[in-house]
């Protein structure tokens, strides 16, 4: 059953940074005032995806001379980055940090404590993803497991979930008991002239040997 769904792109602080944020080259080209104050996911295909989209190459990619530039970006845009770490909420609201990657809302509820802070949707593209819900086949108590699933795609107990976590869902009607301010988050509505996300299959045992490769050279 879908769970919930959303984004993944980076927040800045437009007090920091007053230009246009749609765009990667914040994160790879990074502008004097965000040089040192960047934070990227500890996540091989988050940060792996972004570079691969700012170069305009394919994900899943195997060619071995666009990942070669990859790395080549990825390594030198490092040095601007001051940490990678999940804690993007935490990086943001204490001023460690003045972009971060992260998702649409962990980035609503950073925005909630730090009003200056603004989601970006770049013009090169970013992550959609939708969490799921599944019972395992064999599960000893699959009854339960469809009482339990059943009550959580409740309409009013789906929104109960996205008021908290600050995401959307897939469930239809839930949309009737959201928070007003869940109804108009830039972080959740997205814009009319966003790119549409990038939903990323999961790539072959090759191109992930690949990208392992990669991974452990940029955390060297």
């Amino acid at each position: 059953m879908p769970w919930q769904w959303g984004t993944t792109s980076f927040t800045v602080d437009s007090e920091v940074y007053k230009g246009d944020i749609n765009t990667l080259a914040l994160i790879f080209d990074a502008p004097p005032e965000l040089k040192g104050r960047i934070n990227m996911l500890n996540d091989m295909n988050e940060v792996i995806n972004a570079g691969l989209r700012y170069l305009g190459y394919p994900r899943c990619n195997s060619d071995r001379e666009q990942l070669k530039e990859l790395t080549q970006l990825l390594i030198k845009a490092k040095a601007d980055w001051r940490t990678m770490d999940y804690s993007t909420i935490e990086k943001l609201t204490s001023g460690d940090v003045d972009l971060s990657q992260d998702w649409n809302g962990a980035a609503m509820r950073a925005r909630l404590q730090r009003p200056s802070l603004v989601y970006a949707y770049p013009k090169e593209g970013f992550t959609g993803w939708m969490d799921n819900v599944a019972v395992l086949k064999g599960s000893s108590n699959l009854e339960n497991a469809k009482l339990f699933v059943n009550f959580i795609m409740d309409p009013e107990n789906a929104a109960l979930i996205s008021n908290f976590a600050r995401y959307a869902n897939g469930i239809t009607g839930s949309k009737a008991y959201m928070d007003p301010e869940m109804k108009v988050a830039p972080e959740i509505v997205m814009p009319a002239d966003a790119p549409a996300p990038d939903f990323v299959p999961p790539c072959d045992q090759e191109v992930v040997d690949f990208y392992n490769r990669i991974w452990t050279k940029l955390k060297q």
